[in-house]
């Protein structure tokens, strides 16, 4: 009831090379985590950029606070090149690249 939406954008007197460099550190603040559309580069403004916001989210808990995750990759298709990912016929998700030819 208290929050009705919002907007996300560049910092306020912020040039475009600088947001861009805001979005590089990624939804994290001290113990304040993001997610949502507008922290994802690929899919800002698009539903599916807040569903992969908050799986990349999730896989830095797990990396940072699961025993068994150390090495756990945390891209997901916010973070990638539009080449970069590939769908796993085993999981059926996106994975990137380099974790499928891990696999094999």
């Amino acid at each position: 009831p208290l929050v009705r939406g919002c907007w996300i954008s560049k910092p306020y007197g912020a040039s475009a090379k600088e947001y861009v460099e805001f979005l590089a550190k990624g939804p994290r603040f001290g113990n304040l985590m993001f997610s949502g559309e507008g922290t994802c580069k690929r899919h800002k403004g698009w539903v599916h950029g807040g569903w992969f916001s908050g799986e990349r989210s999730a896989r830095i808990l797990l990396k940072e606070r699961k025993d068994g995750f150390e090495n756990y990759d945390t891209q997901t298709l916010c973070d990638s090149k539009p080449n970069g990912m590939i769908f796993d016929d085993d999981t059926c998700e996106w994975v990137p690249k380099s974790f499928k030819d891990s696999k094999e």
